[in-house]
């Protein structure tokens, strides 16, 4: 068990940063003609799915989602795709898809997120979907977590075909996980995955018998990524496949790490950087904007604690527990820096900046621009010192650091090694050490420690201030609420922040200590705090 969670913490930590330096090979992703097909194909579609050896999908929530009022579905796709990239030819795949949807269709939304599955750790995390399944399931969205890769369905460079029972795949992939559950599944490989996920798009949009959301109907589909997840986002584009299927209207790439970014934009793209991928450049064109976010590293502590309890269910079989158990838990990972230090001062805890609500913004903010044409914000780029090269763009194919610092894949593209490793010295930081510039939530413009997202590659290091500094900041906890709601009230009206959230963090606030370390009770916290929701 505890081999197990530090492999699975160091999987998380490093997401997929860490894993891609230590990738070496040859050659640039270069984006690829278009493949002469203009729509999806229609794929067979079977399920909701039951039974094998574990009675439950993989990597599915460990909480009752009908404590939410959702259900969980997971479904077969099975079809014949095209390769992007290479002149294979077409060829069959099956794999599957688990849906969250509201169980009443008055509470649906008519927005679907689809995430492509991140599998860095060699199994499909659905990182998205545990940052903003608050956000999501309060909106009543429809989430379909997509398992797009090889690696998911068997393993890196494994089809799942020779042996229908699973024993050619790895452990943490769909055969290896439950190999009675998944045995119809097969991948052709990672140049298929783009028309594999336009195929699952098609099949969520579609309506009828077999209709992957129950009944509902789907108005505007998002797809967001994250890390390796939004590299494969930013190839769709690059290769042609969004273009030829055109059944996205939006997307989120959240923290790419790419060298190779799409030109132009068919539909509203909001991309969101971390410190660690930041880099100088436009911060908006038709189409898209790019946050990036002072702060932020490429994971940070709530995906880290929240990732060990999905996978715990998933994979150790712990019981999925209660709405209740499952809040409980979230407002201890929730932490960002203002109860005092703690394993966040090393790269242990991962960054507790709370990256989680801007992921939530924009996929909010795509979503309204997508619906009525309201561009999502654009926001300040950062401050670089002298070494600002070191995040810039890594030089074309056939650089003499080339081969050592890229790591060329049809899914994964470049991966701009240098900016990642640069990057602690390329941004510029302020006397309490958070970074300039970018885009700036309360917990940086009133901060209460120094968030160095770029520390650890990709982790991050979160260090509270000390009680002097804080006492200089914030004379009384009420000045520091004060400072807090105004910061707030600021953050969502410019829409970095939505509503939810801002409650979420000034609930944080009014439960701190500042300028102390610990917590306020409830009825010793300033007056304001007892109506948070009206004051946004």
């Amino acid at each position: 068990m505890r081999a197990f969670r530090t492999a699975l913490s160091r999987s998380v930590t490093l997401c997929c940063a860490a894993v891609l330096v230590l990738v070496v090979e040859p050659g640039a992703a270069q984006a690829q003609p278009a493949v002469t097909s203009n729509a999806a194909a229609e794929p067979l579609v079977t399920g909701p799915i039951s039974g094998g050896d574990r009675g439950h999908p993989e990597m599915d929530a460990p909480f009752r989602v009908g404590d939410y009022g959702y259900g969980e579905s997971e479904y077969f796709l099975a079809g014949t795709a095209k390769a992007y990239g290479t002149q294979a030819a077409p060829a069959p795949y099956a794999t599957r898809i688990v849906v969250y949807r509201p169980l009443d269709p008055a509470r649906f939304s008519g927005n679907v997120v689809t995430e492509w599955a991140n599998t860095t750790g060699q199994i499909d995390a659905p990182v998205e979907l545990v940052w903003s399944y608050p956000q999501l399931f309060a909106t009543g969205d429809a989430i379909v977590e997509i398992t797009a890769q090889q690696v998911g369905v068997c393993g890196l460079g494994l089809s799942g075909t020779a042996n229908d029972l699973g024993g050619v795949c790895t452990p943490t992939s769909l055969k290896g996980f439950d190999p009675n559950r998944y045995r119809p599944l097969g991948h052709p490989g990672d140049d298929y995955s783009y028309d594999i996920f336009s195929q699952a798009v098609r099949a969520v949009r579609r309506t009828g018998p077999t209709q992957p959301l129950g009944g509902l109907t789907a108005r505007h589909v998002i797809a967001v990524g994250e890390s390796q997840s939004a590299i494969a986002l930013d190839n769709y584009i690059l290769t042609g496949a969004d273009r030829d299927a055109r059944v996205v209207d939006g997307f989120v790439i959240d923290a790419d790490g790419h060298t190779a970014e799409p030109a132009s934009y068919r539909v509203p793209t909001v991309t969101v950087w971390s410190e660690e991928s930041a880099r100088p450049g436009p911060t908006s064109g038709p189409n898209h904007v790019t946050w990036s976010v002072a702060g932020a590293a490429h994971t940070d502590h709530w995906l880290l604690a929240s990732v060990l309890g999905w996978a715990g269910h998933s994979l150790l079989g712990q019981p999925a527990h209660s709405a209740a158990e499952q809040e409980a838990s979230a407002v201890a990972d929730g932490n960002y820096g203002q109860e005092g230090p703690g394993a966040s001062l090393t790269c242990a805890g991962n960054d507790e900046f709370p990256r989680r609500y801007v992921v939530d913004a924009a996929i909010a903010d795509t979503e309204a621009w997508v619906a009525d044409g309201t561009a999502a914000p654009a926001a300040s780029p950062f401050e670089f010192t002298g070494l600002e090269r070191a995040v810039e763009p890594m030089p074309p194919a056939g650089a003499v650091l080339d081969d050592v610092t890229r790591a060329s894949d049809p899914v994964l593209g470049n991966i701009n090694a240098l900016a990642i490793l640069g990057a602690p010295a390329a941004l510029a930081r302020d006397g309490d050490g958070n970074a300039v510039g970018g885009l700036r939530l309360a917990p940086i413009s009133v901060p209460v420690a120094s968030y160095d997202g770029s520390a650890c590659i990709a982790a991050g290091t979160t260090a509270p201030f000390s009680p002097d500094r804080l006492r200089q900041l914030y004379p009384t906890h009420a000045d520091y609420v004060a400072r807090m709601i105004e910061a707030v009230r600021n953050d969502v009206a410019r829409r970095y922040l939505t509503a939810r959230d801002g409650t979420d963090l000034l609930a944080r606030a009014c439960g701190s200590a500042i300028p102390d370390f610990g917590t306020t009770p409830l009825r010793q916290q300033p007056p304001e705090c007892g109506h948070l929701r009206s004051l946004l």
